[in-house]
């Protein structure tokens, strides 16, 4: 259940290549993307809202707030298995090969492997939240940061951790400083300006199709 405001929303999907602009509309008129306009049942402007009020003519302006359901059930993971069933040391290493073949996309300069891997983290999470174009160039420009400029640290003092009734699994770190406990232990360090090293953990879960013993990338 996601609650939606009372107003239009663009979208451009890179993803999947669409373009779209929703507009929730009254009988009367709706607002673009901007809230600036008024349009009728047809899409057609008839006015500015803000500058003008619809001078002269005969409009009604209503403000209302709404739920909507969108189907966003993430099939691949509803079907995949039950991590918590499987040999523990085997799956621990099976994590650690994909967090360590991350890390080592970055610190070797493998970039199929890396856009491959950080592709899959973020493609999911693009989609679902409908991210604007601005949002998906953070992300990119995000990901070339770190690819240019980031070392990743030795993988350690972790647990594995299960997510969603066993179908996602990743590491959580164990160190005492509170800034990094709890998060991933695949940490990339970056020198700043004034000589401080700066560290940014970054995540990965997991999961495993019913039909395969290979871990998958979810987020």
């Amino acid at each position: 259940m996601y609650e939606l405001p009372n107003r239009s929303v663009f979208r451009k999907d890179k993803w999947v290549g669409k373009r779209e602009l929703l507009n929730y509309k009254t009988n009367e008129f709706a607002r673009d993307s901007t809230g600036d306009f008024a349009v009728d049942s047809a899409g057609e402007t008839i006015g500015y809202i803000k500058d003008k009020r619809l001078e002269g003519k005969v409009y009604d302006e209503k403000e209302f707030e709404f739920k909507a359901d969108f189907d966003i059930e993430n099939k691949e993971l509803s079907k995949a298995k039950d991590l918590r069933k499987l040999d523990r040391d085997s799956l621990k290493q099976k994590v650690l090969n994909k967090y360590q073949r991350f890390a080592n996309s970055v610190n070797d300069k493998n970039k199929e492997v890396f856009w491959e891997m950080w592709y899959n983290k973020i493609k999911d999470v693009v989609k679902n939240n409908y991210f604007l174009e601005k949002d998906i160039n953070d992300v990119v420009e995000e990901a070339e940061s770190i690819y240019s400029q980031a070392k990743f640290l030795p993988i350690e003092n972790y647990e594995m951790i299960f997510y969603d009734e066993g179908r996602l699994v990743c590491f959580e770190s164990t160190v005492d400083d509170l800034k990094l406990k709890g998060k991933s232990p695949l940490i990339g360090t970056a020198k700043q300006h004034d000589g401080s090293v700066y560290k940014k953990p970054i995540q990965f879960y997991f999961y495993m199709p019913k039909d395969s013993n290979e871990l998958q990338i979810m987020y």
